[in-house]
């Protein structure tokens, strides 16, 4: 595997977030496609997330969201599942070999060096979010890897599934996880995906299982995610006139 580190070229590549971006092209046959490793400038240990990209895929514009998290303080690993498997932006079926991809890929993040404990927190959107169920529960990921389950607008039904079901119903998987549970959801978040999101919040808590949700109220169509209201240090925060993220697909 080679590996070359270097500083993200543009803003949406996390520059000025005081981060430095690795793009790692693998050809292991149990993973293939592209890695991106993003994580603050120096050499300390951090807590590290792995984030799930949705439909859109990998692209400029998703990893803004990557970096920004790496900002904070965290080792963020960032699969490319679909340019590996030559599928294109938006695909509308589920390629269920992408969940072999998924679980061998947390298996070599939890191989770096440069990461703080044993078990690793997945922050994902759209379409991740049933990536990353999967991973939890259908590869039992969230006995040995795993920590909490971290989203924002997720979809939680299998693509693939039959029509009524992608708006009437959570995928079964939702039944068995244990994980602790983050939901964020825009005010104005389409009604079909916030039914299933507020009928999950409605099962986990039936169990007495951790889960919280944010409602996000964006100044805009294209933001969702504002300014954060608590201090945070320039060197962990790029210092912009716009703090806000795009949202995307």
């Amino acid at each position: 595997m080679n590996e070359r580190p270097s500083r993200a070229r543009t803003r949406s590549d996390g520059r000025d977030a005081g981060v430095v971006a690795r793009k790692r092209r693998t050809t292991r046959r149990i993973f293939c496609g592209l890695l991106l490793l993003v994580r603050p400038k120096d050499r300390k240990k951090y807590p590290s997330a792995l984030f799930v990209h949705g439909r859109r895929g990998l692209d400029k514009l998703v990893l803004v969201h990557a970096a920004r998290l790496a900002a904070r303080g965290f080792v963020v690993y960032a699969p490319d599942l679909y340019t590996g498997r030559f599928i294109p932006k938006y695909p509308i079926e589920h390629d269920y070999a992408l969940e072999d991809d998924f679980d061998a890929g947390l298996d070599a993040f939890l191989k770096l060096p440069d990461i703080r404990g044993r078990k690793v927190c997945v922050y994902l959107h759209t379409r991740g979010g049933y990536y990353a169920l999967k991973l939890a529960v259908t590869k039992g990921r969230q006995q040995d890897a795993l920590a909490c389950y971290v989203s924002y607008y997720p979809h939680l039904q299998d693509p693939s599934a039959p029509e009524p079901l992608q708006g009437y119903s959570y995928a079964p998987e939702i039944d068995d996880l244990t994980l602790l549970v983050l939901i964020f959801v825009g005010e104005h978040e389409q009604y079909q995906r916030k039914r299933i999101i507020d009928s999950l919040v409605v099962a986990l808590r039936s169990r007495n299982q951790p889960v919280t949700t944010w409602s996000i109220r964006a100044s805009g169509a294209t933001s969702t995610f504002a300014r954060p209201t608590c201090a945070v240090s320039p060197t962990t925060w790029p210092p912009r006139k716009r703090f806000s993220v795009p949202r995307i697909s």
